[in-house]
């Protein structure tokens, strides 16, 4: 006996140490980075003085690093490792988002559950009466066709408004408070609707197809408005809505014609951004990630008219206290800054030339990165501004008219930095965990995971590279893949010294 417990005891020690070294092992990866770089313009002497900081993250959000390292020599990056029982998402993961759209007449269905299933009715993003009328009319077996008026089904255009806030849970985790159609009640979406008032234009007409079974169950329904292509195009282009959420309320950027019609119809809603309060919230998450928003339909209101121009974007000044809005207006692109609580305008600016609008197959694309007090705007993959906020007010500090092709703006996840004469643009990816960004090498495009760094003067585009997370060089590839996932989540910052 006494002879068992003595083994029993040696291989408990054992056991302990084995552990022991074991995590030790595994754990000595964790912090232990290094960076790939791939150069395909310029040289490090244009990245001299510039640091980058950027955030990892893996195993669902349990597992994140915090990186720096600094440019222009030799790289020697410092992270550091924590770990959370509970999911930590990266900071540009969800996010406030607000979305207004006009119900389609556009739509394909594989079955008939769209008829019969409350939660589409209560969505309003789908024109499904016509398609109900005709399917009563369909025989088992047969696929029917008719083109129908939408008027003698709607007065107005059902609306879909979803408006998400990102706020905290009572633990401290990342929580979200919102509001969409399945959250309303009748009384408030006939609010919404009265105040963004679409009539249905007399002449617009939805072709509907519907296919049934044999048993006579819808097997396959096909909608279409595109017969009345004034209509499709206008609609398209009106409620194109860019939305913004603050802790007051909710900031639409609508087209709404601008006090013109559709056919025969005038539109009541006005061109410009309109307001609707947040009249409270209500948030119990401390067991969910989910709370509901409260919004004052009785005191929606116009904050600001725009007379003029195509609606491109709207944005937050780095303060959130002034609206930034992006429009395109005699071939120019301009800036429009406007005092959230007021909706006064506060500045005007040209800022760049449509580039060769003579073109007819030339495509409408604008992108826009913000980072503190710096906003990079970018036409449709070239010609680029960059401006810096100073007391209130925007001033471009970089033009590039060279059309040369910026691959490192992104609308969300671009981080900016500046130093009087060198704008560094950083970008890497987007999506949880990170993802991997188009890269062009000399004229071949491949996949690549890891964040793209460019360099800008007055003279164009100085330094263009590629760096990326490489695995530590040990035979335990298994824990450097649990460990390190290798594709950069997050530019957190980026700054010059």
């Amino acid at each position: 006996m006494k002879k068992t417990l003595t083994i029993l005891a040696v291989l408990a020690v054992l056991s302990a140490g084995a552990i022991a070294v074991c995590h030790g092992w595994v754990n000595a990866a964790r912090e232990r980075v290094e960076i790939g770089e791939s150069i395909q313009t310029g040289d490090r002497s244009d990245v001299a003085g510039l640091t980058v900081r950027y955030q990892t993250a893996t195993q669902d959000g349990r597992l994140l690093w915090d990186t720096a390292f600094a440019l222009g020599g030799e790289l020697a990056p410092e992270s550091s490792f924590r770990f959370t029982p509970d999911r930590d998402f990266l900071p540009w993961q969800g996010g406030d988002q607000v979305d207004l759209n006009v119900a389609s007449g556009d739509f394909t269905s594989g079955g008939g559950g769209v008829l019969t299933d409350s939660h589409w009715d209560r969505s309003h993003d789908m024109l499904l009466e016509p398609a109900r009328d005709v399917a009563e009319r369909t025989a088992a077996g047969e696929t029917r066709t008719e083109t129908v008026r939408l008027a003698d089904y709607y007065d107005f255009y059902p609306l879909d408004l979803s408006v998400s806030q990102e706020t905290r849970a009572s633990d401290g985790s990342r929580a979200w408070v919102s509001w969409n159609m399945y959250q309303a009640d009748e009384e408030e979406y006939q609010k919404l609707e009265r105040y963004f008032r679409i009539p249905i234009p007399a002449d617009c007409m939805m072709t509907v197809t519907v296919e049934k079974d044999a048993d006579g169950a819808v097997c396959q329904i096909t909608c279409s408005t595109s017969t009345w292509e004034e209509d499709s195009a206008y609609l398209s282009q009106l409620w194109s809505a860019f939305g913004l959420v603050s802790e007051k309320g909710v900031y639409l950027l609508v087209d709404g014609g601008g006090g013109t019609s559709v056919g025969d119809s005038p539109l009541a809603v006005q061109k410009g951004i309109h307001f609707i309060p947040i009249a409270g919230r209500e948030q119990e998450l401390s067991s969910s990630n989910w709370g509901h928003l409260i919004l004052d339909f009785d005191n929606i209101r116009l904050l600001h008219p725009l007379e003029r121009g195509e609606l491109m974007e709207l944005r937050w000044s780095s303060d959130r206290s002034q609206l930034m809005v992006y429009t395109r207006e005699d071939e120019k692109l301009m800036l429009t800054v406007v005092d959230a609580a007021t909706g006064q305008v506060d500045q005007c600016l040209e800022l760049l030339d449509w580039p060769d609008p003579t073109n007819p197959e030339e495509w409408v694309e604008l992108t826009v990165a913000d980072d503190g007090d710096l906003h990079a705007a970018e036409v449709n993959g070239g010609h680029f501004i960059a401006l810096r906020e100073e007391g209130g007010r925007c001033a471009p500090i970089l033009v590039n008219g060279t059309g040369e092709r910026s691959m490192a703006i992104d609308s969300q996840d671009t981080r900016l930095a500046w130093d009087g004469e060198r704008l560094a643009v950083a970008y890497a990816g987007s999506g949880y965990g990170g993802s991997r960004i188009f890269v062009d090498t000399g004229g071949a495009m491949f996949n690549a995971t890891g964040l793209r760094l460019e360099v800008w003067t007055a003279a164009g585009r100085q330094f263009s590279g590629v760096y990326e997370d490489l695995p530590a060089r040990d035979p335990s590839s298994y824990v450097n893949d649990y460990y390190h996932p290798r594709i950069m989540g997050i530019v957190a910052g980026l700054s010059f010294s």
